[in-house]
């Protein structure tokens, strides 16, 4: 199992002086994840005519909101907005889901300090034009304890580490595991309850901190 922090950019959503902007495409020692940006051969983009040409995004930013009960995720109340990015990390979609169905998924490696791991079978409710590719029907995710590879993101967001779970998403069938934002309910924002291990319940807002890589 690989821990992988996202993309270490700042994402549309973060202020400037995000310093993890910096580090973009560099290799990360303490993951041994190595981050490279997109060529041109890898965007996906057709070589056919504008007429018919698919539009494939590179990136996407999730943030979404959560509605947590007895430690699982209910689908009512529950929604993903997915911002979907070009090359250049210019928004070119954005798309809304609903969660269709929920599943209390298996903690994908207990080395990494995850407390609520679900899979949500999705359904777009607002998305992108015709002959734009969205490939969400499923996201893994869940949370964890705070990692300080969130840290130069989140304190240029104005985020309280002290108050948040960490965000975490597995993407794929293999076995990497992102972290990628922070996820928190009003009461934990206003110091009235602490993220423990224990997820209350509530109706928790995620934000995405970093972008996120589409498979190419």
């Amino acid at each position: 199992m690989t821990l992988r922090l996202a993309l270490l950019t700042c994402t549309i959503m973060a202020l400037v002086g995000c310093a993890a902007s910096a580090n973009k495409g560099a290799d990360f020692a303490d993951t041994g994840a190595t981050m490279a940006m997109p060529t041109a051969s890898s965007t996906g983009i057709s070589d056919t005519s504008p007429s018919t040409e698919l539009v494939v995004p590179i990136w996407y930013h999730v943030d979404g909101t959560l509605v947590l009960s007895s430690g699982s995720v209910e689908a009512y109340g529950s929604s993903f907005t997915v911002e979907y990015l070009d090359v250049e990390e210019s928004v070119t979609c954005v798309a809304s889901y609903d969660i269709e169905l929920v599943v209390d998924a298996e903690v994908p490696d207990p080395s990494i300090d995850i407390y609520g791991w679900w899979s949500l079978d999705l359904v777009e409710v607002n998305g992108c034009d015709d002959g734009y590719h969205t490939p969400f029907q499923t996201l893994t995710l869940g949370f964890g304890a705070w990692d300080q590879l969130l840290a130069p993101a989140a304190a240029a967001a104005g985020v309280d580490e002290s108050r948040v779970y960490g965000l975490y998403l597995q993407p794929g069938l293999d076995d990497t595991v992102w972290v990628f934002g922070v996820a928190s309910t009003p009461a934990h924002s206003d110091g009235t309850i602490e993220p423990t291990e224990t997820i209350s319940d509530g109706v928790y807002e995620l934000k995405g901190l970093h972008l996120l890589p589409l498979a190419g």
